[in-house]
């Protein structure tokens, strides 16, 4: 996207999109359509949302920064992107999906404050993935946990798939964790 603005604004012209875009008018109608929703959370999400929010706090607890930036506005705001998020899909209910989505995009926007912390804790990216798996395993007091939900706590921190994996055989070799072989689910293994 940002080599065809460059493109576009020095050279006057438009390059080939190698696709059709929509006209304004289908995305005026589209938004005017989708602002006339208003999505509710589900009961069965509301603890999974205060889960999520109390953890991000719990996080913020324990680290070397000296004031916290999440706050009961950071909630609301997690609450309404996710609500927004529902809009877009023509949705009466916001799904799991779209508070998870919220969460990394507020996390997203907070990791400049953290990217620092991280830096001067001397963690690389394979060692603090380890961290936060196993802190959010002892937060929740399990040894088992389910690639689904690893994915979703390393990715609010801002890491991909591709560090999950090469985290979950780096300490598989050292014998920290089992890994299930169809489904990458983890088991802490228990010294």
């Amino acid at each position: 996207m940002a080599r065809h603005v460059v493109y576009a604004h020095q050279n006057q012209e438009f390059h080939a999109l190698g696709f059709t875009p929509l006209e304004s008018s289908v995305l005026r109608a589209y938004i005017s359509a989708a602002r006339k929703l208003s999505p509710c959370v589900p009961k069965e999400l509301e603890e999974y949302i205060a889960s999520a929010y109390s953890g991000i706090r719990q996080d913020e607890a324990k680290s070397n920064t000296p004031h916290s930036y999440t706050t009961v506005r950071t909630l609301l705001s997690i609450l309404r992107i996710s609500a927004a998020l529902a809009r877009l899909r023509f949705s009466d209910t916001v799904a799991q999906s779209d508070v998870d989505e919220a969460l990394r995009l507020m996390q997203m926007s907070k990791f400049s404050l953290y990217s620092e912390d991280r830096q001067r804790s001397g963690l690389d990216a394979i060692s603090d993935i380890y961290s936060i798996l196993r802190d959010e395993a002892a937060r929740t007091n399990k040894m088992d946990v389910s690639y689904a939900h690893a994915l979703n706590w390393i990715s609010r921190k801002g890491y991909s798939e591709a560090q999950l994996k090469e985290c979950l055989e780096e300490y598989a070799a050292l014998n920290v964790w089992q890994i299930h072989p169809n489904t990458f689910d983890i088991r802490f293994i228990d010294a």
